[in-house]
């Protein structure tokens, strides 16, 4: 059962940093001087609120709004199309994600500004995470320790709830039937009237995940079905909005999860009995004054609560861990093209585990980050620059920083440039686990740095990236003389390759025509290795494929989307020496949703889903196969009432060759 006490080692985990204390004491001091409003004001689209200055010169991604009406995970999401490397155990299962060849301890996940990483192993479960329709979906790949902290070294994966809602009451109900018994249902409930707002989502799935497959790992290669595979999670999700007034604005949001499944041991492996338990809780209180349109001050509050118990062969370990995050942040504009940042960052962690020299005892590390930068922009070039340093409890921290831009030498062509240096620190479990962690490791360090052009028309993009990545004192798990796995800092990785992408689309009459595509080229070696055996030298490091692609082709109307993805993942090596590899593979997707009927407010849309179409053979893990072709249809009825007519801002157009 997960208590929400305090730990026992822990005088007041509450307090917090005197920077953020003092801007708490700043807003209670302010709120009563500031002249009532009766309505709400809405900001230009160009003011200091969509200035993300730790953003410029990153390559992009962002996952485009695909014929989908219901929610998925976002592992799911991302086996379709994404320029990024996945480990998956098997659907429902384990599930992991590796940027440009970082590793998951590398790759954080954000939910609304909260890092969703584990401070025991490091890593983000994506298999857990639901990805709603309206929900922001966007990958910043390149080092980003001066914006984000620790483990932003390969880049980041952020998910963002779309705040934006109509006037009145609405809400959706969707539910789906897939194969092997993968049921679904989803249920959203929102309300907006004057300064408040408030969005109730619910997501509830069960499948068994007993697919066929066929062993080739035993003689005659027969067919069999996947086994202790079954999944049941369940997600609740809350979001409120107030603005008392123009100048300030509240929001909360709270996240609660549920999910038991099983794991399934590898297919040369006798059935084992093996399932995880998972319970998290996660909530942020924002808070944003906005004097004038030159400044925001923000201040956002944030805690997660993690719970986890695994079985197998008749024991069950259980971990809990906490995290208690605060973090402000003033932007202001100093003259027509300057803005300047400052901001602080508290962050304090604790964890209990069986597998911990002391099971009673709260292990916790504090963290302190103060960080700084500046943004100069024209219409042709924008150059930002971001500085931060690091304080945590036993641990050594550099001194980080990162510099990018943008520049338009012409009306159809950008280029962006960024380098860093990055960290990143070690988890409670390479630290404190049993006799063997080492509390003596180094934080990983290294350096990130990319270079784009991006050509661009009426209809069409074309964009090349060439990047850079090195990340030293590697931690690494190996097993020592007596056969114990003990972390250390054992190697140096550089990992190099080339990006490409292309978008083309048009518009006839009532369709939409578009098709894109993006190939990534990322060879990922240890360059040095450290106290240990020198065969994995100038080595692909193992689950990191040299080459992936992905394309899709989009058509549509307002009454129908269709769309065909089709993934390609190249050979995996398994061992550190490369003598075995994956064989690669590539999948296809169909995806169709259509409107079935529309009555006054509500309309009624149906989905379908055709995955693996081609029916491949394929695997991300060794001997953990995943299913052939599978499929599903999905029904959501929806109301709401329709958002209010907007008039476009026809002044001020881009000039030609403005920075975008």
């Amino acid at each position: 059962m997960i208590k929400y006490a305090c730990p026992p080692n822990c005088q007041s985990p509450w307090v917090l940093p005197a920077s953020c204390a003092l801007f708490l004491c700043a807003l209670l001091c302010a709120l009563p001087r500031l002249p009532a409003q009766d309505t709400l004001h809405t900001l230009p689209l160009l003011t200091v609120q969509a200035f993300r200055m730790e953003q410029t010169g990153f390559k992009r991604w962002k996952s485009d709004s695909l014929p989908t009406i219901n929610t998925l995970t976002l592992a799911d999401r991302l086996r379709w199309e994404s320029p990024l490397a996945l480990r998956i155990t098997a659907p429902g299962a384990l599930a992991s994600i590796s940027i440009r060849g970082a590793g998951a301890a590398r790759s954080p996940v954000y939910w609304n500004g909260l890092p969703l990483l584990s401070p025991m192993n490091g890593t983000a479960d994506v298999s857990l995470l639901p990805l709603w329709p309206d929900d922001a979906l966007a990958l910043y790949q390149g080092g980003q320790s001066a914006a984000l902290g620790s483990s932003a070294m390969g880049g980041a994966l952020l998910l963002n709830h779309n705040w934006q809602q109509n006037p009145g009451f609405s809400g959706q109900m969707g539910l789906s039937r897939g194969s092997f018994g993968n049921l679904s249902a989803q249920s959203t409930l929102g309300f907006s009237h004057g300064a408040w707002q408030s969005n109730s989502q619910a997501f509830f799935q069960r499948a068994e995940n007993n697919f066929p497959f066929t062993n080739y790992t035993l003689p005659g290669r027969p067919p069999q079905r996947q086994q202790n595979n079954g999944l049941e999670k369940f997600d609740i999700q809350e979001f409120l909005q107030f603005k008392p007034n123009k100048y300030n604005q509240i929001r909360f949001s709270g996240w609660y999860t549920r999910a038991s499944r099983e794991i399934p041991q590898p297919i040369t492996s006798s059935p084992k009995t093996s399932w995880q338990k998972d319970r998290d809780l996660r909530s942020s209180l924002e808070w944003q004054f906005i004097p004038s349109r030159k400044g925001v001050l923000q201040t956002r509050i944030g805690y997660l609560d993690e719970w986890i118990a695994f079985h197998l062969s008749g024991d069950t370990d259980s971990s809990h861990a906490r995290t208690l995050v605060a973090n402000t942040r003033f932007l202001r504009h100093i003259g027509p093209r300057f803005t300047l940042q400052l901001g602080a960052n508290n962050t304090r962690q604790w964890a209990q585990s069986d597998g911990y020299a002391d099971t009673l005892l709260w292990y916790h590390q504090n963290r302190t980050a103060l960080y700084w930068g500046g943004e100069w922009q024209s219409n042709r070039l924008k150059i930002s620059g971001m500085a931060r340093k690091e304080w945590a409890k036993g641990q050594k921290t550099p001194f980080t920083w990162s510099l990018g831009g943008v520049y338009a030498p012409c009306q159809y062509a950008q280029i962006t440039f960024h380098g860093s240096r990055n960290f990143n620190l070690p988890t409670f479990n390479d630290r404190f686990w049993k006799a063997w962690g080492q509390s003596n490791l180094r934080s990983e360090n290294g350096y990130s740095t990319d270079l784009s052009l991006k050509l661009y028309g009426p209809h069409w993009s074309f964009e090349n990236t060439a990047f850079y990545l090195n990340i030293d004192d590697w931690i690494l798990w190996q097993p020592g003389n007596d056969g114990i796995f003990r972390p250390g800092n054992l190697k140096k990785v550089a990992s190099r390759g080339l990006e490409s992408a292309l978008d083309y689309q048009v518009q006839w009459r009532n369709w939409h025509f578009q098709t894109k595509a993006q190939y990534q080229r990322c060879y990922t070696t240890n360059v040095a290795v450290y106290n240990t055996a020198e065969s994995s030298l100038h080595k692909q490091l193992v689950y990191v494929p040299l080459n992936s692609a992905s394309a899709q082709i989009r058509l549509g109307t307002k009454q129908a989307q269709f769309a065909y993805v089709h993934s390609f993942t190249g050979k995996r090596f398994v061992q550190t020496d490369n003598s075995r590899h994956l064989p690669a593979f590539s999948v296809g997707t169909f995806l169709l949703s259509a409107r079935l009927c529309t009555f006054k407010n509500t309309q009624l849309d149906l989905e379908a889903r055709l995955e693996n179409c081609w029916n491949r053979t394929y695997s991300y893990l060794e001997n953990q196969p995943m299913p052939g072709r599978s499929g599903s249809i999905g029904i959501r009825a929806k109301w709401g009432n329709r958002p209010p007519k907007t008039i476009k801002n026809r002044s001020n157009p881009p000039k030609p060759g403005q920075v975008q």
